[in-house]
């Protein structure tokens, strides 16, 4: 979808602009292994998620979960610094099927307390049962941060 809308603005190589296109192949790539993994076609990114991330470290679909194109009634909506649609919400009415497209690249919304369950179970000393990184990959992240 994003490549056949948006055409490429510079020569590659010759001006950077930050896009998230990457982490949305990274998405479908997920999805690919672990559906093959699990033995079925259709296994989705935000499923995968949940089976290796989100459930081991005890976060429920209510704690966190892919955000919806309009925000529900308990999501909080943050000021719409560009790219604002006519109703002055980001992606807006200008967009509507941006949010529910983006999952990997920035879709999740998640509570406060979600977030630390997740960092308590993948860095230790806070998980006490198997952390979600292993020791090698823990160590690497603390030494480039």
């Amino acid at each position: 979808w994003k490549l056949s809308r948006n055409r490429l603005v510079y020569v590659p190589g010759f001006k950077h602009e930050y896009s998230n296109l990457g982490y949305c192949a990274l998405g479908l790539i997920i999805a690919k292994v672990w559906g093959d993994y699990q033995w079925s076609t259709s296994m989705t990114y935000g499923s995968a998620v949940r089976a290796l991330l989100l459930s081991p470290a005890s976060i429920t679909p209510e704690e966190m979960y892919l955000g919806a194109n309009k925000p529900t009634s308990s999501e909080a909506i943050g000021d719409c610094q560009s790219k604002c649609g006519s109703d002055g919400l980001w992606p807006g009415e200008s967009d509507p099927g941006q949010m529910a497209r983006m999952d990997a690249a920035g879709g999740w919304v998640a509570s406060a307390s979600a977030l630390m369950k997740l960092v308590v179970a993948t860095f230790e000393p806070h998980c006490t049962t198997d952390c979600l990184l292993s020791t090698a990959s823990q160590a690497a992240i603390k030494e480039n941060p």
